[in-house]
């Protein structure tokens, strides 16, 4: 389960805790096919645009309000087509 996920579905069920150590963290992606470049361009525009007028980390706060496991920053230091 991602990190994310666990922790909201963790505190929506009162008869579950987290125990242990985290297994291994991995950032998420948005899938696109290798063939479709003219899309993949396009996403990574309109996440530049989001990350740049403050909506990305408006939904992030709301949706994920513990500190995230990466900045922004060290997410956008590898380009996409490389990860």
């Amino acid at each position: 389960m991602d990190w994310g996920a666990h922790g909201l579905f963790v505190d929506d069920y009162d008869a579950h805790r987290a125990i242990g150590n985290v297994l291994s963290s991995e950032p998420l992606a948005i899938v696109v096919s290798r063939s479709d470049l003219d899309f993949r361009d396009e996403i990574d525009a309109i996440l530049l645009e989001i990350i740049k007028d403050g909506t990305w980390q408006m939904f992030y706060d709301r949706w994920f309000p513990d500190p995230p496991p990466w900045t922004i920053e060290e997410m956008l230091a590898e380009s996409p087509a490389n990860r």
